[in-house]
């Protein structure tokens, strides 16, 4: 299980995807300045005027942008739950951006444009035009306006996260005997208490280090279940502690606990709200590990797409098999040919009764696809008890190697064989490696090849060269 998926600290994108149910915020930094966009005075009144200034760590300077569709965010300060909004819906360069309550209106929605370098371009929807700086100004109290965009570092924000979070979860080592604790933090240097307890009430230190991101608690006796966390402290004396998480005994050493047996561990459920009691939070037949690894819909809808059809019952990746169904299988759901045969996953179940994970269900050396479009019988591994693999048709080449050669060649080749298997798929023709040392010799024309033919039986190769008028004597 891919466990660091779910225990990561916050990034950019994470927070840039947020709809309002887990805030996490941040401050807007100007790339000119390295000031701070604020609220001034921590002023709570609707009107005022945005502007910059020296981070000081406090709520007027720190924002959310929570999603509003797939292109807008409203941006929300964490003091005053105001919205950045530009003034009387004005679409001129120089209108100042101030601080209003949020109406759902243009000029309250921005979009951002990726500059590189970690750092954006804030637009407005109303007018397509920048948060800017007023006069390019260095100094703290120069307010925020917008501005066509002129590609100008006054114009260009970095979204920085501030706040410091902590994860942290726990592996088994059966070498060592020992409990591994992992931890991400928003902020990777400082002091980390690692903090040990037997019942989830009474912690002690287990140990503490510095500027690591792990440490190695050997178990002693066998104790049933031992519950853990990690503290922080930073150098600018900031704290975080990660939440508890239990690890329980099992035949084979510990494990993370996981009360309704889903595959995802307490710790992760609580992370992503789903319900560690119950293998499928919202009873749409896919438990929620299925759901998070397997078909990458969400454990907390039963209707992702809100399309009407479960998650369960959806089919997206069009093979004719439903999430539910795949997930039995074992097949791949985002992939409509898991075994790469050249048949879809539910053909092969519904139609033809083949494996969809195995790509040559009855082991004769050519793919189900292959026996398909020649007329074999994939389910049995000799036709007219020759093996397969021995069982020759007549069949033109037409492949890509074949159109590689005859680019920019003094000839056109084409290749007739009778062969066993699929040709276009066994048969490959490149330029061979003597080429490039006789090309001064007047007796060859065109490119030299090298033919292979993938490991079945070749009875008869026909090689045809058509060369063109002006490449014959005259």
């Amino acid at each position: 299980m891919q466990l660091e998926q779910l225990q990561k600290v916050p990034e950019v994108s994470d927070f840039l995807k947020q709809s309002g149910d887990e805030i996490i915020y941040c401050t807007i930094t100007s790339k000119r300045t390295n000031k701070v966009i604020e609220v001034p005075g921590r002023n709570k009144n609707n009107g005022a005027v945005l502007q910059q200034w020296d981070y000081a760590g406090s709520d007027n300077q720190k924002w959310s942008f929570q999603k509003v569709d797939d292109t807008y965010y409203k941006i929300v300060n964490k003091a005053m739950g105001k919205v950045a909004d530009v003034t009387d819906a004005a679409t001129s360069n120089g209108t100042r951006v101030h601080q209003w309550d949020y109406v759902g209106k243009d000029n309250q929605l921005w979009s951002l444009k990726d500059c590189g370098d970690g750092y954006y371009e804030i637009v407005s929807k109303q007018s397509g035009k920048c948060l800017d700086i007023v006069g390019i100004s260095s100094n703290n109290g120069a307010q925020i306006q917008i501005w066509s965009d002129a590609n100008g570092d006054n114009q260009k924000w970095k979204i920085d996260l501030n706040e410091l979070k902590l994860y942290a979860y726990g592996t088994y080592d059966k070498n060592t005997k020992s409990i591994k604790v992992v931890w991400n933090s928003t902020e990777s240097t400082g002091t980390f208490d690692v903090m040990v307890s037997s019942n989830g009430t009474d912690y002690a230190k287990a140990g503490t280090v510095s500027d690591k991101n792990e440490y190695s608690y050997t178990v002693s006796g066998t104790p049933d279940k031992l519950y853990f966390k990690v503290k922080q402290t930073t150098a600018k004396h900031d704290s975080a502690e990660s939440e508890p998480f239990e690890m329980v005994k099992v035949n084979d050493g510990y494990t993370l606990k996981d009360t309704d047996g889903d595959g995802l561990p307490d710790i992760f459920e609580k992370e992503l709200g789903t319900d560690p009691t119950k293998p499928d939070t919202d009873g749409d037949g896919l438990t929620d590990y299925q759901e998070l690894y397997l078909t990458g819909t969400d454990p907390l809808k039963a209707d992702t797409d809100g399309n009407g059809i479960s998650d369960a019952n959806e089919d997206p990746d069009k093979d004719g098999l439903t999430n539910l169904t795949e997930v039995k299988l074992g097949t791949a759901p985002q992939s409509a040919d898991t075994d790469n045969d050249g048949l879809k996953d539910g053909d092969e179940v519904n139609t033809y009764k083949t494996d969809p994970l195995k790509f040559d269900t009855d082991g004769d050396g050519i793919g189900d696809g292959d026996e398909i479009k020649l007329g074999l019988n994939p389910l049995n591994p000799k036709t007219h008890d020759i093996p397969d693999g021995q069982y020759t048709f007549s069949q033109t080449v037409d492949n890509k190697s074949l159109d590689e050669i005859n680019k920019d060649n003094k000839y056109e080749l084409a290749i007739d064989v009778n062969a066993a298997g699929n040709a276009n798929n066994s048969l490959s023709v490149k330029k061979s490696q003597y080429s490039n040392i006789l090309s001064s010799n007047d007796t060859i024309l065109g490119k030299l090849i090298s033919i292979t033919y993938d490991a079945l039986s070749v009875k008869e190769v026909t090689l045809k060269f058509r060369i063109s008028s002006d490449q014959t004597a005259k």
